[in-house]
């Protein structure tokens, strides 16, 4: 086996990243990220500030949980990654009258459905392509959309890549 030069849970995070950032808004993506970063957790000063009238899109990739199975049939072995992915858009209502709102506006649940859209397609057309041979599956699992914070539109993700342990199976 050839020696190992990043941790697989690095080599995925880093994949995941690495996909989003390269999302171009096109006829199958609906926005450009303006950033992407993995960051050991969650935190609103990440959300970059600044004019109101910008919309930005930003991805944050944070690890989960990592657990292993030993299956009792074949005694294969298996690795499980979660990942979280925030992503968040700049949003700030046209009016704080509900009402007020005709169909033509962008509500919240527009971009957030338009971010879940990019993030889900994203990741299911790279993945076979990951280069990391032991890689099994990389799927979004969930998507968060209850989350608040003030002037940004958000969903929270969870990704579970499984894969095989390096040492064998």
């Amino acid at each position: 086996m050839p020696p190992i030069d990043i941790p697989v849970a690095t080599a995925i995070s880093r994949f995941i990243a690495d996909t989003l950032a390269a999302i171009q808004s096109d006829d199958v993506f609906y926005y450009t990220p303006w950033g992407v970063k993995r960051v050991l957790s969650f935190n609103t000063t990440h959300l970059v500030q600044g004019d109101v009238d910008t919309e930005r899109v930003i991805y944050l990739v944070r690890p989960g949980d990592e657990r292993s199975t030993v299956e009792q049939s074949g005694g294969g072995h298996k690795e499980f990654q979660d990942y979280w992915v925030l992503g968040a858009m700049t949003h700030l209502p046209s009016s704080e009258d509900l009402w007020q709102i005709d169909d033509s506006t962008e509500i919240e649940e527009d971009k957030q459905n338009k971010i879940e859209s990019d993030v889900k397609r994203a990741i299911a057309r790279a993945w076979p392509q990951s280069g990391i041979g032991i890689l099994t599956n990389l799927e979004v699992t969930d998507a968060d959309k209850l989350i608040k914070i003030t002037g940004w539109a958000v969903v929270q993700f969870r990704v579970l890549a499984t894969y095989k342990p390096r040492w064998g199976a």
